[in-house]
């Protein structure tokens, strides 16, 4: 009887003994010879899909392990989309430690329509720029010509790497749009056109009608008459884009398209492909003149007492 619950001692020791090794086990490496690779996750990604994909992958042993050392060790951790340096010889607590707090890329989004200065700010935040490197940024870019995209930016990249991902983004998508035509354009022109269409249409689907009409009050050497192109010229930090006053159309500047004719000496902003195709591929219409409404509703009119009986109509009330 004792030699038998001597037995059964030794084979429950035993059987605790394998069982703590093997949910120890379950921490370990997968592999322990493996080079890091780049490990990339997409925006939109949830966190178990990301554990998913890590068990599918081989960098992880169990998802309930990895799961256990992301909520109790790191419980303000969460996995962000970017890209990582990681490996199949690393524990499932270095995969954690890394995937929360080391990404070595970052998802950048450049809203369609934002001026250089704008872009800028985003790139420090997301990059952790300093003041001297937001500062060259500027010094060194041109406004129109970064491109508005998602792009997943390497931290280590220096400003002119950033700068020319940017730029060479733009090239890319300008030869696309441009593959049939220039339009009887310069290529200087259709930015400045699409730079003032992005600022001024209220969506996409308007933006060939107010090409149009820009198009139209250029060919009848007219005023553009563009609030935007002051808006660029008055903006400032923390107020890129301020209300413009009646006084405001009054400023001695070559962005005031009230008193100057033809097209401001440079980009307002930098457009995306819905506004240089419709400087491309403008409405045919007889609209010289339009107004949007508090809602953002357009309204248009081909002469200037029709103009007026709008502004009267949809604004003064």
């Amino acid at each position: 009887m004792k030699i038998s619950l001597k037995i059964s001692l030794v084979l429950l020791f035993g059987l605790l003994v394998g069982t703590f090794f093997y949910l120890i086990g379950q921490f370990f490496p997968c592999q322990f010879q493996a080079e890091k690779e780049l490990f990339i996750i997409s925006k939109g990604t949830s966190g178990q899909q990301v554990i998913d994909r890590l068990k599918e992958e081989g960098f992880i042993r169990n998802p309930r392990a990895f799961e256990v050392i992301l909520k109790h060790y790191y419980p303000e951790g969460q996995i962000q989309a970017g890209g990582y340096f990681i490996s199949k010889r690393m524990s499932a607590f270095k995969l954690v430690e890394i995937l929360t707090l080391y990404p070595a890329q970052k998802w950048v989004t450049m809203p369609e329509g934002q001026r250089k200065e704008e872009i800028a700010e985003v790139l420090q935040k997301k990059l952790n720029w300093t003041s001297l490197q937001k500062e060259d940024f500027l010094l060194n870019c041109q406004e129109g010509y970064l491109f508005p995209d998602t792009y997943l930016l390497d931290l280590d990249y220096s400003v002119q790497n950033t700068t020319k991902r940017l730029e060479d983004q733009f090239e890319k998508e300008f030869q696309k749009i441009t593959a049939t035509g220039l339009n009887n354009l310069s290529k200087q022109d259709i930015v400045i056109l699409a730079s003032l269409v992005q600022r001024e249409a209220a969506g996409e689907k308007e933006m060939p009608l107010v090409a149009g009409i820009l198009l139209n009050r250029l060919r009848e050497g007219m005023k553009l008459d563009v609030d935007a192109t002051l808006q660029y010229y008055l903006g400032k930090p923390g107020d890129w884009w301020p209300k413009i006053i009646p006084q405001d159309r009054e400023i001695n500047s070559s962005y005031n398209t009230y008193l100057k004719a033809g097209l401001p000496p440079g980009p307002i902003c930098n457009s995306g492909r819905a506004a240089m195709m419709a400087v491309l591929f403008p409405q045919e219409t007889d609209f010289l003149y339009y107004i949007h409404n508090g809602e953002g509703k357009i309204f248009c009119a081909e002469t200037y007492s029709k103009h007026l009986q709008n502004i009267e109509r949809y604004l003064k009330k």
